[in-house]
């Protein structure tokens, strides 16, 4: 599965992010500030990667 817009976005500014700074701390206020804002626009998982599981447990 090839992340959509959004998600893909997110993930190149958390790698952005990551490869900025050492400081643990920064990287999580970043991070969290990333996730609020996506989160904060509806984004939500595609179905087909949230469907429970009949084989195993799911997280």
């Amino acid at each position: 599965m090839r992340p959509d817009g959004a998600l893909q976005t997110f993930i190149d500014d958390v790698e952005s992010v990551v490869g900025s700074t050492d400081d643990e701390h920064e990287i999580t206020k970043r991070v969290a500030d990333l996730l609020s804002a996506l989160l904060a626009g509806d984004y939500r998982l595609p179905p087909e990667v949230t469907r429970p599981s009949n084989d195993h447990h799911v997280n």
